[in-house]
C-alpha cells in the first residue's frame, strides 16, 4: 500500500486539492463516511452492494451511516492502539498539555489526534487493492503543533506514527492564506504574524521529514488557480506511483 498525506496550513488549499485527486479511481480519499460505507457493504455482501448505489443518500444514513458509524470508529480506534501501543501515550501528553496556541495553529487536540489514528485505520482497511490511500490532515499535519512542544519531541512522535510513503506540502502566501478563509466562512487565523508562523511551522516539518525519514517528500505552491496545483501534484506523484 501506497500511504500519501496531505499538509499545510488553513487557506492554502491543501482539502481543495486532496478533492480533486481523488476523483481518480486509483486514489482513495480516506473519508470517513466513504470508509464506513465500504467496510459496511463488504460485511453483509454483494448483492446489497448493488442496490446502494441507486439508494438516496438520506437513507443510506438511516438505514448504516448512523447506526454502525460508533461501532465501526471504535474497533478501528481498537485496532490502531493494538497495532501502535506507544500511541495511548501521545494522547495522554496532548490531553495534559492542551493549549490555546496548539489548537489554534493545527488543532492538535485529543478529540482531533484520535480521530486522525481512526480515520488512517478506517481508510487502509476500506482502500481496495488497486488504490493508493492519501489521506487529508493526517499525522504530518498534526506534528506541526509539536514544534515548541517540551513534553513530546517530533523524533518520539515519529517513531510512533504511521509515517507515509509520500507526503505533500501544499503552501500558498499568507495574504492568500487568510483571504480564502474568509471566502469560505471558516477564518482560523486573521493575523498576518500567527499565519507566517502557521506557515513556518509547516516548512519546518517538512525538514524533519526530509532528515529523519524515508518519505517522499512534494511541495506544491498554490497561489493561482487550483488545477494548476493539482496538475502539478499530479505530475510529481506520477514520478513515484502508477495511477
Amino acid at each position: 500500500m501506497t500511504y500519501i498525506e496531505i499538509m499545510g496550513p488553513y487557506g492554502s488549499g491543501k482539502s481543495a486539492l486532496h478533492s480533486k485527486l481523488i476523483t481518480n479511481k486509483r486514489l482513495f480519499g480516506g473519508r470517513a463516511r466513504e470508509s464506513i460505507s465500504r467496510i459496511f457493504l463488504r460485511e453483509i455482501g454483494f448483492d446489497f452492494s448493488c442496490i446502494h448505489h441507486i439508494v438516496p443518500s438520506i437513507f443510506q444514513s438511516l438505514f448504516y451511516w448512523k447506526p454502525y458509524k460508533y461501532r465501526f470508529e471504535d474497533a478501528a480506534f481498537t485496532k490502531f492502539i493494538t497495532d501502535h501501543p506507544e500511541f495511548s501515550n501521545i494522547l495522554s501528553e496532548v490531553r495534559k498539555t492542551k493549549s490555546e496556541e496548539n489548537e489554534l495553529f493545527t488543532g492538535l487536540t485529543f478529540s482531533n489526534l484520535k480521530h486522525t489514528a481512526i480515520r488512517y485505520q478506517l481508510g487502509i482497511v476500506a482502500k481496495n487493492e488497486y488504490e493508493h490511500f492519501i489521506l487529508d490532515e493526517g499525522f504530518c499535519m498534526r506534528a506541526s503543533s509539536l514544534i515548541h512542544e517540551k513534553n513530546i519531541s517530533l523524533k518520539d512522535y515519529f517513531q510512533i506514527i504511521p509515517i507515509p510513503n509520500i507526503v505533500i506540502h501544499v503552501d500558498a502566501s499568507s495574504d492568500l492564506c487568510m483571504s480564502r478563509q474568509k471566502e469560505r466562512g471558516r477564518v482560523h487565523i486573521s493575523e498576518r504574524e500567527k499565519m507566517d508562523e502557521m506557515r513556518d511551522r509547516y516548512f519546518k516539518i517538512f525538514d524533519f521529514l526530509e532528515s529523519h525519514t524515508s518519505a517522499s517528500l512534494i511541495t506544491v505552491k498554490n497561489d493561482e488557480a487550483i488545477d494548476l496545483a493539482v496538475s502539478k501534484a499530479e505530475e510529481e506523484l506520477r514520478k513515484l506511483i502508477d495511477f
